[in-house]
């Protein structure tokens, strides 16, 4: 490539296949290219997402040939698939490797291993064997930079301060302006009751306004507060869980100015156009105090059973909450994983109203 990295200035060269099932790089992907010592290193993972290793391929010329070495496996962990993540060198001198781990439903989740070089080939991992394959540490200490005392943990929750919200966010669909602003006291976030999809009904599925972000650990609660004042006929606000399917709960106004809490899930195995409701109830038309607190709680069927199960409760004003009866796990559906999010939708092609998200507040159990 060119020194500022913006063209090939020579002809393709093809320097190693990592397609060969008798060679220990099958399913090579994702590689990353490193100088060091005078060797040329081709970091890359193999063996497929889920159930693969690291390995590191070195040469005295670019164009080979490779010696390769296999440097960090899962071993006796439980950290399956260690792999396609990169090397990083600190101003201290230490030695780090970033990797992923696929877990299912979480997604695809971020670690950081030690590193060090032995000979010339790098060691990730602890416990190596006799080859220098190490295996992935559960804990470890942290790495030595000088930003550390300011660096915090990405969280779940938010307070929307100034109508900001944080980087754990995305959104579903590609963002747009008009999704969001400031509310009026600068208290939260306000959500336009949009539908991006332009379909006569919308669906969460196919809307690009829903705001998300992945499962922060394996179970948690997380409470969202709502205002649902600012809502017009049709449309609707609320949170959701999504994986492959989804489930949602929300608050909607109806054509004759009614407000109905209803609890749904998604049908259909391709584009989820469909949503059937399995709760529903009317809520109070009078009330000056149109808060809405939804509560998400994902947590073990039971000590025996690993798997996850999401239930929802509800209250509306100072009024204590209720559970729904709901019981829901999301499917892995992507690479991505499952997700919690909120919405405010509108059907139709006319913009609605909006809805006023005070806050999101998650903590682990």
């Amino acid at each position: 490539m060119s020194v500022d990295g913006l063209k090939a200035i020579t002809e393709d060269h093809f320097i190693f296949d990592g397609n060969n099932p008798e060679h220990p790089a099958v399913t090579i992907e994702g590689p990353k290219v490193y100088k060091r010592n005078g060797y040329y290193y081709i970091f890359a993972p193999a063996g497929g997402v889920k159930t693969g290793w690291q390995v590191v391929l070195r040469s005295k010329n670019i164009y080979g040939p490779f010696d390769i070495k296999t440097v960090m496996h899962q071993g006796n962990t439980i950290i399956n698939g260690p792999h396609q993540g990169a090397w990083i060198d600190t101003e201290s001198g230490e030695d780090w490797f970033l990797h992923f781990q696929d877990r299912g439903l979480y997604g695809r989740i971020m670690h950081v291993q030690p590193m060090k070089w032995v000979e010339d080939w790098p060691v990730i991992g602890v416990n190596e064997d006799e080859n220098g394959c190490g295996e992935p540490a559960i804990v470890y200490k942290k790495p030595n930079v000088k930003m550390a005392d300011k660096i915090t943990s990405l969280t779940s929750s938010d307070d929307f301060v100034d109508g900001k919200y944080g980087l754990m966010w995305q959104w579903l669909g590609n963002h747009k302006d008009s999704f969001c602003s400031k509310t009026d006291d600068n208290n939260g976030l306000r959500l336009y009751a949009l539908n991006p999809s332009g379909d006569e009904v919308s669906t969460i599925w196919r809307s690009a306004n829903v705001l998300t972000q992945k499962l922060v650990c394996p179970y948690f609660s997380t409470d969202f507060l709502l205002d649902y004042s600012g809502l017009q006929k049709g449309d609707r606000a609320g949170c959701v869980m999504m994986g492959g399917q989804y489930a949602c709960i929300y608050i909607k106004k109806t054509n004759d100015a009614k407000y109905i809490l209803e609890y749904a899930e998604s049908e259909g195995e391709d584009n989820f156009k469909k949503e059937k409701v399995l709760f529903e109830k009317e809520i109070d038309n009078n009330s000056n105090n149109k808060i809405l607190e939804l509560s998400f709680s994902f947590d073990r069927i039971s000590e025996l059973e690993d798997k996850p199960v999401l239930h929802i409760a509800y209250s509306i004003g100072n009024s204590d909450k209720v559970d729904i009866g709901a019981s829901y796990t999301p499917s892995d559906h992507t690479w991505v994983g499952a997700k919690i999010g909120i919405f405010a939708l509108t059907d139709g092609e006319d913009n609605g109203g909006f809805a006023d998200f005070k806050y999101v507040k998650t903590i682990k159990l």
